[in-house]
């Protein structure tokens, strides 16, 4: 192998940058001892190792942020809140609240501060305190269902409920005619 290959390959042109293991490699090459072989070659092995790992923990940030990202947009997709769905093809409402919340952020306390459309509220109005207060939870503050469940030592499937009851009654409310 001669010197122009060696400096070619991307490691070994690393190793040699920096100015320590250029002067190793001299003594290697100007004075063949095995002391000075030895120590050109635990200076490589723990250069290649440092390299080895960085590249693995690059790699490992990189996929984990890919993977977080994957979660976080399914997550998103399936708890849009789309309260005004019809049943009936022939009447359908086209407002919808947006699911991506992360531009800005709430400083309302529960949903009649948020809610703009006359009939929204009126259907909000209609809703428990609970029910009220898990949606609250929910779509202002992006809560999980399990940590509002933690928040108010309840079942997980108490707040999945509960949260499907709310649902259910603010999409009667509104395709009820007026």
């Amino acid at each position: 192998m001669n010197l122009t290959t060696i400096d070619q390959n991307p490691i070994i042109h690393s190793f040699l940058s920096i100015p320590s293991h250029k002067q190793l490699l001299e003594q290697a090459i100007y004075y063949p001892t095995e002391p000075n072989k030895q120590n050109l070659n635990q200076a490589f092995q723990l250069f290649f190792l440092e390299a080895r790992f960085t590249s693995y923990i690059a790699s490992l940030i990189h996929f984990s942020a890919i993977n977080y990202d994957k979660k976080n947009r399914l997550y998103k997709d399936r708890h849009q809140l789309i309260i005004d769905h019809s049943e009936n093809k022939d009447h359908t409402y086209t407002s919808r609240i947006p699911a991506d919340t992360d531009t800005y952020h709430f400083a309302e306390r529960n949903l009649q501060q948020v809610i703009t459309e006359k009939k929204m509220y009126e259907a909000i109005q209609q809703l428990t305190d609970r029910e009220q207060r898990i949606l609250c939870y929910l779509y202002i503050y992006e809560m999980t269902e399990k940590e509002i469940s933690s928040q108010l030592q309840v079942t997980q499937q108490a707040i999945s409920k509960t949260k499907r009851l709310a649902i259910k009654k603010l999409q009667t409310y509104l395709h009820c005619p007026s």
